[in-house]
This record gives structure tokens, sequence and C-alpha cells, in this order.
């Protein structure tokens, strides 16, 4: 009856970790994706206005 009792706890303990081990992952991957957009948009910032920059330097 207690070993069971006891399997049955470690099943849901571990169906518990899984799913807070999906959930930490989905929410780290959420943090990296929009990490990699900002970087995206200030990087083609920069690179658009050096760009533009340069551009004008050449052609002056």
């Amino acid at each position: 009856m207690l070993k069971v009792l006891l399997q049955k706890l470690i099943k849901f303990k571990r169906k518990i970790m899984n799913s807070i081990k999906i959930k930490l992952s989905l929410i780290a991957n959420l943090i990296a994706i929009f990490a990699l957009i900002v970087l995206g948009i200030v990087s083609f910032y920069f690179t658009k206005t050096s760009l533009y920059e340069s551009t004008l330097k050449n052609q002056t």
C-alpha cells in the first residue's frame, strides 16, 4: 500500500517537474527570441544610419 502510494507520488512529482521544465524552457526561448528581434532592429538602424552617412560623405 505504502509502496504504491510512493510510486504514485513519484510519478506525480516527475510530471510536475517536466511541466515546470517545459514552462521554463518556453520562457527562456521567448526571452531569447525577443532579444534577437531587438538586436536585429538596433543593428538595422545603426547599419542604415552608417550607410546613409557614408553615402552622403562620398557624394559630397
